[in-house]
């Protein structure tokens, strides 16, 4: 896997031009401030840039890369597997009262099951809607359908405190009332999802650098809030403990995607199983 992290802030890029991977196994992942569907030029240079690759990503409360924490900008992994195969499944939901909007979502996440299955599916990262879709449902009806063996991750997009309006990446385009699945497969890719406590402390300054390795880093904006001043030392510490050799990305949510890690803990209790708010939940992708 070739791999690419980058940002771009209304001083540009961070770097001179975007790195030549475009294929039809690019993944692109963007995580950005929620004005970046209006200011639109970033968005089309990726698009422009990639024109084959699949896109996954929204709006945030905050955006993450490497070590650094941030508002205002957009970040953007772009990885270019060797042996894994990519597949993207879209919906755009319309219920507008809780009850109907429950059932809509947990029948949409049935429906990316069903269109993502296949015997060889290892991973499922997904996006959505972080105010207009339902997202325990969507991720409870995304469960239900796929095997347990199957990874699942990804988080609610996120619009800083205000809670007005979110985006989701729909077919390369950003969309509210938007979800976006996006599936991993074949056996060379090697997906994660965990909380940072359970991060393998394996990183030694002379150790054996296991290739490249993404990092997608998800919270929860409560967590932020809470915790304004320590976030960046979080953050930091986290890509501190990971294999020498990662990138990491990420960005603070309306709920970080972590299906059934609620049973027994504080947010399970108030009814959430497949999200969390108050942690931190990493995801890392690597092929073997």
């Amino acid at each position: 896997m070739k791999l690419c992290t980058l940002s771009h802030s209304k001083s540009g890029w961070s770097q001179p031009w975007l790195p030549a991977l475009d294929s039809e196994q690019t993944l692109v992942l963007v995580f950005a401030a929620p004005g970046f569907d209006e200011e639109g030029t970033a968005l089309e240079e990726l698009r422009r840039a990639y024109p084959r690759a699949t896109f996954i990503g929204g709006s945030t409360s905050g955006e993450i890369l490497g070590t650094s924490v941030r508002d205002g900008t957009l970040v953007a992994a772009v990885a270019r597997f060797e042996k894994t195969r990519l597949r993207a499944a879209t919906a755009t939901l319309q219920a507008t009262s809780e009850r109907a909007g429950g059932a809509e979502a947990y029948a949409a996440g049935g429906a990316l099951a069903e269109e993502l299955a296949a015997p060889d599916l290892r991973a499922v990262f997904v996006m959505c809607d972080g105010i207009h879709v339902d997202g325990e449902a969507l991720v409870s009806g995304l469960v239900d359908a796929l095997p347990e063996t199957v990874v699942v991750s990804g988080g609610l997009a996120g619009d800083g405190d205000r809670f007005d309006r979110t985006w989701v990446l729909v077919d390369r385009q950003p969309r509210a009332h938007g979800v976006c699945a996006v599936g991993l497969y074949g056996d060379a890719v090697r997906v994660e999802a965990v909380e940072p406590l359970k991060v393998p402390r394996d990183r030694t300054a002379d150790g054996p650098r296991r290739g490249d390795m993404l990092a997608v880093a998800i919270s929860g904006v409560g967590r932020r809030h809470a915790l304004p001043d320590a976030a960046p030392d979080e953050v930091a510490a986290l890509l501190a403990a990971l294999p020498l050799g990662t990138q990491q990305i990420g960005f603070y949510s309306y709920g970080a995607i972590a299906p059934r890690a609620g049973a027994g803990r504080p947010d399970g209790e108030n009814g959430s199983l497949h999200l969390q708010h108050a942690t931190m939940r990493l995801t890392t992708l690597a092929e073997a």
